[in-house]
């Protein structure tokens, strides 16, 4: 389980366990609060990143990022410098098959009960006067072994161990910092 501090827990209450979250729903995740000396915070965010001028460029929301162009989007750069995330999941979903006969494939880990989902984080408003809200996607990478065969991508779940690296403030993150992460926590699975 995640030591952390619940912030916003009355908007969370709709990211409670849900077997079915879509993009745009809203998701718990856990990042480290500079703010607050380094403490743990499970928060909610809408899930589709969103930068901050994301209104008036017309940007679409981002619901995964590819950890091979993290260091060379714009889009990503700034999250992975400085706001890194966890989602916390129980599993994911990937849909094999043609258009309208689509089967969906509940991917977990049976050694643990939880998966700890690579994520990245903004803070979106969708007008200048609109209150701050956190935004997030999930960081994927190649599918790996036997998930190849369902889908050429995976999310970049992380070991326990890597958890507290991965969202730490006082690390700033660049491509060779998420290509480290990745390698580590392939070692480690």
């Amino acid at each position: 389980a995640y030591l952390a501090e619940a912030v916003g827990w009355e908007d969370a209450l709709t990211a409670l366990p849900n077997w079915d979250v879509r993009p745009t729903d809203t998701i718990l995740m856990l990042v480290e609060s500079a703010r607050r000396g380094g403490a743990r915070i499970l928060a909610p965010a809408r899930w589709g990143l969103l930068a901050p001028g994301a209104p008036a460029t017309g940007e679409p929301p981002r619901f995964n990022a590819r950890l091979e162009t993290l260091g060379a989007r714009p889009t990503w750069r700034e999250p992975l410098a400085r706001m890194r995330c966890v989602v916390p999941a129980t599993a994911y979903y990937e849909w094999q098959g043609p258009g309208g006969a689509r089967t969906p494939y509940a991917i977990r880990d049976p050694r643990a009960p939880r998966l700890s989902l690579a994520g990245l984080a903004q803070w979106w408003r969708p007008a200048p006067t609109a209150p701050w809200r956190l935004t997030a996607t999930v960081v994927t990478r190649p599918a790996l072994g036997a998930l190849a065969d369902i889908h050429d991508r995976m999310p970049l779940a992380l070991p326990d161990e890597l958890v507290g690296e991965w969202i730490a403030t006082g690390r700033v993150g660049d491509q060779g910092f998420a290509e480290g992460i990745a390698a580590a926590a392939e070692d480690a699975g």
